[in-house]
């Protein structure tokens, strides 16, 4: 087989620096392709181009500070979910978490819920910026800590005051165990600070 562009030199499957566009903007990166041993030109067999596809996008990813595919595999992997299982957590179609997976590059906004989903830590930093936003401190941050619970026998309310606020504006959280029935009627009641 002969190049197509100099029609003498002989291609030569290899590892190169192949560059490619993506939204306008040029990568180059590692790929496998044709090369012209006498010209330098480049090209690629169909089975080369997804990978190099993907490579190009990751490429764009990280320029763009945007969670790679391996990055949001390695995500999902961590949370031991399949890619449906993935999709149900997240709230979009199965289709888009394997097309992110192959390449395609999820915009800014999905980029950062894929974020808040998958990292503890950016999800605190999202509840921080939330609360700040609105003038407050994150609800993590602001309890005091103070748990007043009312028991009789498997009848449980767990109840937290938020006592940072003035004394006439308290805010009160009440939680119920899941699975328990309760009743304040018929119980005794007693404070902790936890």
């Amino acid at each position: 087989m002969k190049c197509l562009d100099c029609g003498t030199g002989k291609p030569v499957n290899r590892v190169a620096d192949v560059e490619g566009e993506v939204r306008g903007e040029r990568f180059t990166v590692a790929s496998k392709a044709l090369v012209c041993d006498r010209c330098g030109y480049q090209a690629m067999e169909g089975e080369d181009v997804q990978e190099f596809m993907r490579a190009l996008g990751d490429a764009y990813r990280r320029a763009h500070r945007l969670l790679t595919s391996a990055e949001i595999r390695s995500r999902r992997g961590a949370l031991g979910m399949s890619q449906s299982e993935f999709s149900v957590y997240l709230g979009v179609g199965v289709a888009s978490i394997k097309r992110w997976e192959l390449g395609a590059i999820q915009d800014v906004a999905i980029d950062r819920y894929l974020r808040l989903k998958t990292d503890p830590e950016e999800a605190q930093l999202g509840a921080d910026d939330v609360a700040a936003r609105m003038g407050g401190k994150s609800k993590a941050q602001s309890f005091s800590h103070v748990v007043t619970f009312k028991l009789k026998t498997s009848q449980v309310t767990f109840t937290a005051v938020d006592d940072a606020e003035s004394s006439t504006n308290k805010q009160v959280r009440q939680w119920v165990p899941v699975g328990l029935n309760w009743d304040t009627t018929k119980s005794s009641e007693q404070a902790y600070r936890a």
